[in-house]
């Protein structure tokens, strides 16, 4: 016996299936706006890259990676944010720009410059997402910061410094 599920008002999602090329389009789009922090960035690159048309098991690939960096991207949306250093945003801008350009190893080698392992794709979170909502990436941002205190003294060393720098300290 079948039985029939009665979804009230709610609207019933259709699926629609998708081409492996507007998979690929869509894992382009999400690469040119977070960078390092989509999920096995570099088998993303490696697929979109391909310059002939996708296999269908391509595809289904690409949309694999681009689940898990949704799941990541809904992860760090809600992490609770309190705490970190209390500087002016546009020092906390300034240190998460400068941690996000020197890893560019994406703390593969232990070299005391930008982002360690533990933080390095949530980093790169926060400068992809300072032009998406600044608000959001300078709090989750401050969290991250107040780890690597320790490392800013160093950084006018790469990138200057904001002029009022020596009134945060």
């Amino acid at each position: 016996m079948q039985t029939v599920l009665d979804l009230g008002d709610r609207p019933r999602r259709t699926f629609i299936p998708r081409t492996p090329e507007e998979i690929r389009t869509e894992a382009q789009d999400m690469l040119d706006t977070w960078g390092a922090f989509v999920a096995d960035k570099k088998r993303v690159r490696g697929l979109v890259a391909i310059e002939r048309p996708l296999t269908a098991h391509e595809g289904r690939q690409l949309s694999a990676l681009i689940r898990k960096t949704k799941i990541k991207l809904i992860e760090m949306d809600a992490l609770k944010v309190e705490g970190g250093v209390d500087w002016p945003a546009h020092h906390v801008e300034h240190v998460i720009r400068t941690m996000t350009r020197l890893d560019g190893d994406r703390a593969e080698a232990l070299n005391g410059l930008g982002w360690g392992p533990e933080v390095s794709s949530k980093g790169h979170w926060c400068a992809a997402m300072l032009s998406i909502d600044r608000d959001r990436a300078i709090s989750v941002g401050r969290l991250f910061v107040e780890h690597y205190r320790n490392q800013t003294e160093r950084l006018a060393d790469y990138y200057p410094l904001p002029v009022d720098w020596e009134f945060m300290k």
